[in-house]
């Protein structure tokens, strides 16, 4: 989201030109006013670009007006990557196995640490059914 300069009244904002970079390359996309939002990847609420993958990296986001006089000069520019998705974990060992349980072990995967493990979902089957 972006908020609007100051317009001139005798040339009214009529345009958003937004330009990003994913992966190296370079997209633009021009909005309608009074738009002051736009969504990288998908989403609700504000205009959206085509998706985006796990890991993409989003670099050198730029918004400029656009009147009747022409586009504006870049402002700030901001970039972020995509949230990894966790990978699989490692080592599953058995460990103590008793009548009525049994015991597992293994290493966390590597992890995006703004999105941290929350859980760990374990399937297993006992007789052939299958739970989770």
């Amino acid at each position: 989201t972006w908020t609007a300069p100051v317009a001139d009244p005798r040339a009214p904002i009529t345009g958003w030109e937004v330009r990003y970079t994913v992966n190296g390359v370079v997209r633009t996309i021009v909005l309608s006013s009074p738009a002051t939002g736009f969504t990288i990847g998908g989403g609700s609420g504000t205009p959206v670009s085509a998706p985006l993958a796990n890991g993409d990296v989003v670099s050198a986001v730029d918004v400029r007006a656009v009147n009747s006089a022409g586009t504006s000069a870049i402002g700030n520019q901001v970039s972020t990557t995509t949230l990894k998705t966790v990978g699989p974990i490692s080592t599953l060992a058995v460990g103590v196995v008793t009548t009525s349980t049994i015991a597992l072990t293994w290493a966390a995967p590597v992890q995006d640490p703004r999105a941290p493990i929350t859980d760990y979902e374990i399937r297993y089957s006992v007789n052939g059914v299958v739970h989770s």
